[in-house]
Parts: structure tokens; C-alpha cells; sequence
């Protein structure tokens, strides 16, 4: 049923939750995270996930891959088909076994930079689909670290998104190209729209450093003097 309406509906997030719970999850979840019904801040469907039916995870995640790949003639990039896998990914992060953890955590961490690099310059609300998944990313990167006996405050997923987010916001800051003077009159259709792309790119970046420095509270002030632009580049941008 819910991959016909899918296959009808490919954006529909909550049809991708219900899917997920059909297929993917053999146990209750203990607890939501967030709303899954807004159309703009869709996130992680839930805390902890009791268990995950490896068959139907893959068959998902194909499925998912499919729709994704076939959006033809839409106008606007579909989210639901590519943010679900990153929901599955966070899923295995959280519910992985002892010797695939490292593993989940970095197939995590990589679905959240492939979404980000899509949608980072498309669409407004990427940093609210990703939050709950950098929290995830976070929190399972720092307890495996623990586990293993590592000394390092930072896990090495989180330094990756960091760094990758530093990149992004890099190479989307515009003030430094500007001319004095030079104004949204002075530009094509084509080139505000660029600009429009690139900051929206920018300020997505930021948030994702903010929100990474914040869950890794005993650090934080290092991480944004390190990774996140100075106020006074924000604030010319």
C-alpha cells in the first residue's frame, strides 16, 4: 500500500514513515523526536529504534534509491526519497551491531552530506530536515569514541561534518568577490538567483557548525573559532 501511494506521492514524508514502520521496524519505538506531519522540518521519526529488519531496510532503501532516481519532470527536487535515507542510515547508527557500528555511523555521516550538498542551495528548511540527524551523528560518534577507549573530545564523523560544512560556507562566501557599491540592480535574473543558491548554501552551513559546537558543549567555543565564520563576515553577508 504505501509504496503505491509513494510511488503516486514520492514526497510524502509521512508515507515514508509509514513505510518504515511496515517494513523496517519490528519493534515500537520508544519515543518521537519530532512532528513528523510539518512539510518543511521533517527529521528524524524517533529516539531509538528497538529493531530493524534487515531485509526490509534494504528493500526500503532500493526502493527509495529508485524514486530518488526517477523524479523526471518534477519541478522542484523531491526531499522525502533521499532525506528517508538518511532516516535509515540514523536508524542502523542507533541499532547496529558492535562490529558494524563504526560502519553506521559513517554511512550516516555521509547520507547527511549528500542531502546537504543537494538541498543545502535548493531549499530553506535543509538544516531543519537534518538537525535530529546530527544529534544522532553526535551523540552515537562521541559514545562509540568513549567505548573504544578514544582520549579525543572530538569524534572523527563530527570533524568530518565540520570540516565539511567549513568548505561549504568557504566556498559560498560572496562578500570577498563583491565590488563596492555593487547592488541587486547591477545583476542578471541568472546571477541573483547564484547569489540566492549560494547564500542559502552559506547560512546552511553555519547552522550545521552551530548545531554540531552545541552537542559537543565542552568544546564548543574552540569548534565555532575554528570551523564557523566571524561575526563580522556573517554579518557582510
Amino acid at each position: 500500500l504505501y509504496r503505491e501511494l509513494l510511488t503516486a506521492f514520492p514526497d510524502q514524508w509521512t508515507y515514508w514513515l509509514g513505510l518504515v514502520d511496515a517494513c523496517v521496524k519490528t519493534a515500537e519505538s520508544l519515543s518521537p523526536s519530532s512532528s513528523s506531519s510539518s512539510s518543511c522540518s521533517r527529521g528524524a521519526s524517533s529516539k531509538e529504534v528497538a529493531s530493524i529488519d534487515e531485509e526490509g531496510w534494504k528493500r526500503c532503501r532500493a526502493f527509495a534509491k529508485v524514486l530518488s532516481a526517477a523524479e523526471g519532470g518534477q519541478k522542484h527536487a523531491l526531499r522525502g526519497p533521499r532525506l528517508i535515507l538518511v532516516e535509515l542510515a540514523s536508524m542502523k547508527a542507533r541499532d547496529g551491531e558492535e562490529a558494524a557500528d563504526a560502519a553506521s555511523v559513517a554511512a550516516l555521516c555521509e547520507e547527511i552530506r549528500e542531502y546537504g550538498n543537494r538541498f543545502g542551495p535548493a531549499a530553506s528548511c535543509c538544516f531543519a530536515d537534518l538537525r535530529p540527524y546530527l544529534s544522532v551523528l553526535v551523540r552515537e560518534a562521541s559514545s562509540r569514541s568513549l567505548a573504544a577507549g578514544g582520549a579525543c573530545d572530538i569524534p572523527e564523523d563530527a570533524s568530518l561534518i565540520l570540516q565539511w560544512a567549513k568548505e561549504l560556507w568557504s566556498t559560498n562566501y560572496q562578500t570577498d568577490g563583491r565590488e563596492d557599491g555593487e547592488g541587486e540592480g547591477d545583476v542578471s535574473a541568472d546571477q541573483f538567483r547564484e547569489r540566492r543558491k549560494r547564500l542559502r548554501t552559506f547560512i546552511f552551513a553555519v547552522q550545521v557548525i552551530h548545531a554540531v559546537a552545541a552537542e559537543l558543549s565542552d568544546s564548543t567555543t574552540q569548534l565555532l573559532q575554528t570551523y564557523a565564520p566571524s561575526v563580522a563576515e556573517m554579518a557582510t553577508e
